[in-house]
């Protein structure tokens, strides 16, 4: 048996396959777009070099953030501790890097969340309010209890409409 190329079988996977090329274009395109500009370059860059500190956090640090050396406590910065120790003689430097991957990986979680439960937010409004056929009462009766884009996570306090 065999398969014609202009088959619908062989032309799915060259679909996908010119449509993941697109979207490398694209994305390319705006890397290139952005790059021209020396000041995105540059906050770009330091935002890519934050990311791959916090990515690799555990093998930079040279010391447990949490161990305590009082006999060290409060040294100068030095070829042992970069920037130094804090009065209970902990490392600064590994406590730094810490816990920007800590905050990075906090924060990561928090957007996705939160862009999550904004858009499911916005879409139910929009569905309450394109039930006109109830009347307008009816679509601002349970608008209320949803949370309002850029309050944040978190129960709304609002009670009851009007207050």
């Amino acid at each position: 048996m065999t398969v014609s190329l202009d088959t619908s079988l062989a032309s799915g996977g060259g679909e996908g396959r010119q449509r993941l090329l697109r979207s490398f274009t694209r994305a390319g395109g705006f890397i290139g777009k952005m790059a021209r500009n020396p000041l995105t370059a540059i906050g770009g860059g330091i935002i890519f070099l934050l990311v791959i500190v916090a990515i690799f956090a555990p093998w930079i640090a040279p010391y447990k953030p949490l161990v305590q050396d009082l006999n060290n406590a409060l040294t100068a910065p030095n070829a042992q501790h970069w920037f130094g120790t804090d009065e209970f003689g902990r490392d600064i430097f590994s406590r730094l890097v810490l816990r920007l991957a800590d905050y990075a990986v906090h924060r990561a979680a928090g957007v996705g969340y939160r862009g999550a439960a904004r858009a499911a937010a916005w879409r139910l409004r929009r569905l309450l309010w394109r039930q006109g056929r109830y009347g307008a009462d009816a679509r601002h009766r349970y608008l209320y209890l949803l949370p309002k884009p850029g309050a944040g996570v978190g129960v709304c306090r609002r009670l009851r409409p009007g207050t």
